[in-house]
């Protein structure tokens, strides 16, 4: 019973083994949106609904979906995505990666603020620091989330964070704040009707009890836990209360009940393939048989104790590969992002390059037109626009590195392109006068040639100057 949001996803795989409608409906939903925005929210949604069973898949997915945010610089996009590489890097044991993933995208939530990715991104550091036993830490992020949750009234993720808390305080051994975030979660789960968080309360809450040695309260929390866990099919959970009962019932001596819970918890793990849960079973019933001298039967389950081991150490083996090829996916995939970039860098450069060209042939021609015979306001009009555009392009040029230096702050950003335009303007309007008087100035002086040269003297002419 990791953390409530963990075993939520978890119930949730169990139920699709039978009817898979929400993976399905998303990868119809993804076949037929067209939005980008929209196919990478798809990505992450079904990154989670794969989590707990397919970590291949769900990688996969969430790095699918981070490309694409980065191709069409959705950030919102980029930080969901991040956060579910995050969540697929902890859950196959790689803590350090995926405390990596989440720092990164509780920071891109902040630069955007987006309170609720925020609290998100808290949860799963919480998680995060919890697997690792900072239980500390684990509850600082786990606060702050829940502070974020109540501002927006989402219950759902205040129910998340209440019953991580009181359980790491159960792990801290601060039962009685445990108690109190344990009930809030029950309570909060009974006004849901959600039967795997009242299932999960209740066991936490035998938990408790069961630390204080308030054995019967113990027992009767986590047998009231049972029914809720079967209901939401959370069979992870009912082979660890039902291995607790087990061990309950030794403590008082009741041998024969404790070999019931015990083979209850194991034929679950086994039927189900959760191989730590099979681990603790084998070694428990091992002792037990041991314990009453039933060698033969201690010796088979020793052996299967052995080979839950031998698989346990082997799936770490291909957790070691995962992460070092999803390492290297994710290298590509940065190589690939980066690539997308300078392409769109590139595109922007010959673009700058192209209005410049466009600026200074315009102007020489412009020039080339004061020459000929031209109005005087055709001209002025043209300089006026060349002026007018090489202006722009001046601001167009200098704005990303004015959003460099700001740091993307809209108040200073205006300040110092208020202050540039204080510069450009004046300036502006001066050249237009001296273009205006220059291009125009040679148009004036042959206009008043024409007028002032005598006529030629043609011998019509001379004949009627005689008259």
């Amino acid at each position: 019973m990791r953390h409530l949001l963990m075993l939520l996803a978890f119930c949730t795989v169990f139920a699709a083994k039978a009817q898979p409608y929400l993976a399905d409906t998303l990868l119809q939903q993804l076949r037929t949106e067209t939005r980008d925005t929209g196919r990478v929210s798809l990505f992450a949604k079904l990154s989670r609904a794969y989590l707990y069973f397919k970590t291949d898949s769900a990688m996969l997915l969430a790095q699918q979906g981070l490309a694409l945010s980065n191709r069409i610089g959705y950030a919102r996009g980029q930080a969901i995505c991040m956060r579910s590489i995050g969540t697929v890097f902890s859950v196959t044991g790689n803590y350090l990666k995926g405390m990596e993933f989440s720092l990164e995208a509780l920071k891109r939530f902040e630069a955007i603020n987006d309170g609720q990715g925020m609290a998100t991104a808290m949860t799963s550091l919480a998680n995060e620091y919890s697997d690792q036993g900072d239980w500390r830490k684990a509850l600082t992020y786990s606060f702050m989330s829940n502070s974020i949750m109540e501002k927006t009234k989402n219950e759902f993720g205040i129910l998340v964070n209440i019953s991580n808390i009181g359980e790491f305080y159960k792990n801290m051994n601060k039962l009685d704040s445990a108690r109190i975030y344990i009930q809030q979660a029950y309570e909060i789960s009974l006004r849901r009707k959600d039967n795997v968080g009242i299932g999960i309360a209740l066991s936490n809450l035998g938990a408790v009890f069961n630390k204080m040695e308030e054995i019967p309260l113990a027992l009767e929390y986590y047998r009231a836990s049972l029914p809720f866990q079967k209901e939401g099919k959370f069979l992870e959970g009912t082979c660890e209360t039902t291995l607790e009962i087990a061990k309950i019932f030794l403590k008082r001596g009741q041998r024969d009940s404790a070999f019931f819970y015990a083979h209850v918890s194991y034929y679950t793990a086994q039927g189900e393939h959760f191989t730590s849960k099979l681990l603790d079973a084998t070694q428990f019933i091992t002792s037990l048989y041991k314990s009453n001298n039933q060698l033969d039967s201690a010796f088979v389950y020793q052996e299967k104790m052995v080979a839950a081991k031998d698989s346990m150490f082997s799936q770490e083996k291909v957790k070691q590969i995962q992460n070092l090829t999803f390492a290297e996916m994710i290298r590509q995939q940065e190589i690939e992002s980066e690539k997308h970039v300078q392409e769109r860098e590139r595109i922007k450069n010959l673009q700058l390059l192209g209005i410049a060209v466009f600026i200074i042939s315009l102007f020489i021609f412009i020039l080339l037109l004061s020459r000929r015979k031209t109005k005087q306001r055709t001209i002025e009009n043209f300089g006026v626009i060349a002026l007018l555009l090489l202006f722009e392009f001046i601001s167009l040029f200098i704005h990303p590195y004015i959003s460099l230096w700001e740091h993307d702050n809209l108040i200073f950003m205006l300040l110092t392109l208020v202050a540039i335009a204080a510069i450009m303007v004046p300036l502006h309007h001066k050249l237009e006068d001296l273009m205006k008087k220059h291009l125009g100035k040679k148009y004036i002086m042959e206009s008043q040639l024409e007028e002032n040269v005598p006529p030629i003297d043609t011998q019509d002419n001379k004949e009627a100057n005689v008259l």
